[in-house]
């Protein structure tokens, strides 16, 4: 944690070809990917997805059944966990509980024998870039949930490893402290300058924080890019249902709407309408996100070509946002509206009707 964001560079992380297997079963299917050097690189997926099992065998505690791992273009694979100079931190915070705040950042420069006075200098600066100056000499039992984790990231990074693994750091704050912590980890990433590679199965917080993010499923990279590509462009309809809320369509058949317009016939009985033909593939879906949505308007959007009717369902009222369950025909489709103050939601049980621009309507791989 010596120099500033602007003069170090985090390292490039080079996964070739990586597979583990447990006898029959496949946590991880070979998988290439390349991290660029201070990148914040997520993996998200949900349990069982193999996002762990990456991350597990980038820090050296899970064997890998094949491929490589190379870190500035060295393959570490062979390298003991404890040589790999990667910095590591954990959901449960993994504090020594008998050391004070400022021995356990110490404790990876006191293994690495570093001098003294060298000591006191890192931990007091690993000290003020967690903000939590002047309390060396705390037990973590007096620490808030935060201030713990804080603690774990200046450990991780007083030794200035050029590559810091998370482990989902935040999964045991509850969702206001989570929401600070974000901001706290992303500040702290662009001071300490290292690449990042974070393991979350939150969408949202992936999203906040990624400069890019891997989707897994079934030990497999589904997609990966920066989250608004991925939300606005997602390959199937498994990354548009697990990257946000998504209305998913079974399409039926595709005809000439006129113009550039597609006619879309789903297998719902509702009839769409987008603006862009897919590449040929067999078996597509319609998705349209939630807030592309206006409810009840009066007239219709300009350009908005889609209009289904139906009955309000349910209603969430959010900060900031309302959300609507809107039954039509058989389909419950999700509205996400900004709150407007003085305006009342449509109530449970009320006629309502759903528009939205053909642009809005992407056509997308089933699988």
């Amino acid at each position: 944690m010596a120099e500033p964001a602007s003069t170090r560079l985090g390292a490039r992380v080079d996964i070739v070809d990586l597979a583990k297997t447990y006898g029959p079963v496949v946590a991880l299917a070979p998988t290439t990917l390349t991290v660029e050097p201070g990148e914040f690189f997520s993996l998200l997926g949900p349990s069982g997805s193999g996002k762990s099992t990456l991350l597990g065998c980038i820090a050296g505690f899970v064997a890998p059944s094949a491929g490589a791992i190379q870190l500035n273009g060295a393959d570490i694979v062979p390298i003991a966990p404890y040589r790999r100079n990667i910095g590591m931190v954990f959901q449960n915070y993994s504090l020594f509980p008998h050391m004070n705040v400022g021995d356990n950042i110490a404790f990876p420069l006191r293994m690495r024998k570093v001098p003294a006075a060298q000591i006191a200098e890192r931990v007091a600066r690993a000290l003020a870039a967690v903000r939590l100056a002047g309390m060396a000499e705390r037990m973590p039992a007096q620490l808030s949930g935060g201030q713990q984790q804080r603690v774990a990231l200046a450990r991780a990074a007083v030794y200035d490893p050029p590559l810091l693994l998370m482990d989902e750091p935040l999964g045991a704050l509850d969702k206001n402290l989570r929401e600070e912590m974000q901001y706290e980890i992303k500040q702290f990433h662009r001071a300490v300058g290292a690449t990042v590679v974070y393991v979350t199965h939150d969408q949202e917080e992936a999203a906040t924080m990624s400069d890019r993010i891997a989707i897994l499923n079934h030990g497999r990279i589904v997609q990966a890019g920066g989250p608004r590509a991925l939300y606005d462009r997602p390959c199937n309809a498994f990354v548009a249902a697990f990257l946000g809320e998504a209305n998913l369509f079974s399409v039926h058949a595709l005809a000439d709407g006129g113009g550039d317009r597609i006619a879309v016939q789903t297998t719902e009985g509702s009839n769409l309408i987008a603006a862009e033909r897919p590449p040929g593939a067999a078996a597509l879906v319609a998705c349209v996100r939630p807030e592309a949505i206006a409810i009840n308007d009066d007239p219709v959007r300009a350009g908005d070509a889609n209009v289904l009717t139906g009955t309000v369902a349910d209603v969430v009222h959010a900060a900031g946002s309302v959300r609507l369950r809107v039954r039509v025909g058989d389909k419950l489709m999700t509205v996400r509206q900004p709150t407007r103050r003085h305006a009342a939601a449509p109530a449970i049980g009320a006629a309502a009707r759903l528009t939205w621009h053909p642009t809005d309507t992407l056509l997308i791989p089933k699988e």
